[in-house]
């Protein structure tokens, strides 16, 4: 990540009204004046005194995490509240990342503002495109933001936390830094509109409250889902929603299909991948193919990253968001898979564990394998797909262990 990444990201969150300039002294010249947008990576007292004389009333103040040179996520500067509120637009799971933003946000509360050269200042004369956009669709007239940067650039995405004054948590706003990126937006877009006309679903997935362009780039708005971070081991919380999901847009495929489908896009991955994946991915065709031989699948609305960093929990409801990577002919039982996987990473599993039903046979288990292959390929995430090489080839090894998973029957054969 460099600066570039950050300078873009607060260029596209501010939009293209009447431009922008990185600004990097602490006084305003004449011909800053000019632009009625200013961004400054030197924010101090006197540059913001400059700024409310001259006119540049709207304001956002951020601190960058980790740095400005390794920028990840950036956290509102102002009231207490509203800058520990802007740090759940990262939920960790893993245990010391847990810890450090529980130290992140005792510093927060106790009024920290983060270290001078962490921090940045967006200042304009007029709203902004997506200022605009919040206040028409909440109400909100001076909304609050925090932004994620993403992690993978071939799929990079700015996240856009909407707050009110306070830190009441109003939405997420989602759109791409790269083409793909915003392709996918899209697609979310899509699921979510599709995900609305299943009644049994409205209350456990975000509402879509806008999607299209603003100015030129395409965003998604959708509300937020409160409760807390959904378990990260597999349970009754899960296999309900599973089952919800399953009845939704029910449907049979023929494994023949399948197999074929994913062959054709098998075949143009290859490219990107070692000189020993040909023989791997033929040997998964053929393994699965013969696994399944004539059967057909049950399959349906699949939400294609179903893993705890995507849910949340409030009772005993699961709700589920990032819709992006969702299908609705795929085998039901990926979305288990999937699940199974991350769990075995996040909680440090010596051996993965697989819940064992009609459901789950080693046929449609290879070819969730190949399809996240294909995925992990296109995000350039090079060490999911190493560790993806090494589950294929433990499946071809018969090396899973399967075990019962209670009602894990529930969604019928497959």
């Amino acid at each position: 990540m460099t600066q570039d990444l950050l300078s873009d990201s607060l260029r596209l969150f501010l939009g293209s009204a009447g431009g922008t300039l990185l600004q990097g002294t602490e006084h305003l010249s004449s011909s800053d004046l000019g632009f009625s947008t200013l961004l400054s990576a030197a924010p101090s007292e006197n540059l913001i005194r400059a700024l409310r004389k001259n006119g540049y009333a709207r304001r956002h103040s951020f601190v960058v995490i980790p740095s400005r040179s390794v920028p990840r996520w950036l956290v509102p500067i102002g009231e207490p509240a509203e800058t520990v509120a802007g740090t759940r637009i990262y939920e960790p799971h893993m245990w010391g990342a847990r810890l450090i933003k529980k130290l992140l946000v005792s510093m927060f509360r106790a009024g920290w503002r983060g270290w001078p050269y962490s921090n940045v200042v967006l200042a304009s004369k007029e709203r902004s495109a997506l200022d605009t956009l919040v206040s028409e669709v909440t109400g909100e007239p001076r909304p609050v933001f925090a932004l994620s940067l993403g992690r993978q650039p071939a799929v990079r995405k700015l996240t856009i936390q909407v707050m009110r004054p306070g830190g009441q948590i109003l939405g997420y706003i989602k759109t791409g830094l790269v083409p793909s990126a915003i392709e996918r937006v899209r697609a979310e877009a899509r699921s979510l509109e599709r995900l609305s006309c299943y009644p049994r679903l409205r209350s456990q997935i975000p509402r879509l409250l806008h999607a299209g362009k603003v100015e030129d780039t395409y965003v998604l708005f959708q509300s937020a889902l409160y409760g807390s971070c959904g378990p990260t081991r597999f349970g009754a919380v899960h296999d309900d929603f599973l089952n919800r999901l399953s009845q939704a847009s029910p449907s049979a495929v023929p494994a023949r299909k399948l197999v074929g489908d994913i062959a054709i896009k098998w075949a143009s991955t290859l490219q990107y991948l070692g000189e020993d994946w040909p023989h791997l991915g033929n040997e998964a065709l053929r393994r699965s193919s013969e696994a399944l031989t004539d059967a057909e699948l049950r399959c349906g609305i699949v939400h294609g990253d179903f893993a705890p960093w995507n849910t949340r929990i409030v009772g005993e409801r699961l709700l589920c968001f990032d819709w992006e990577s969702a299908a609705w002919d795929a085998p039901l039982s990926w979305d288990a898979f999937h699940f199974h996987i991350t769990s075995a990473r996040l909680n440090r599993q010596k051996k993965l564990v697989l819940p064992r039903s009609e459901m789950t046979d080693e046929g449609t288990f290879i070819l969730y394998l190949l399809k996240s292959v294909m995925q992990f390929v296109e995000e350039k995430n090079e060490t999911a797909v190493r560790y993806y090489r090494i589950l294929l080839l433990n499946a071809f090894r018969g090396e899973q262990v399967w075990v019962e998973c209670p009602g894990a029957n529930s969604r019928g054969p497959g």
